[in-house]
């Protein structure tokens, strides 16, 4: 059934923690990032709509 020695290292590997556990707080911080920066572009959008219409 298992034609490979024991001796071999796995095909798939589950890493936990390390680096892994390193990138998660990183892309968190980068979404919310993401997330103020299209915010403020909303809240720019909509000043100018409403200048806009007042001219």
């Amino acid at each position: 059934m298992n034609e490979r020695s024991r001796r071999e290292k796995p095909r798939l590997t589950l890493i936990m923690g390390g680096r892994m556990a390193e990138k998660q707080p990183e892309e968190a911080r980068r979404q919310t990032e993401l997330k103020k920066f299209v915010a403020a572009c909303e809240r720019l959008y909509e000043k100018n709509r409403r200048s806009e219409r007042r001219d």
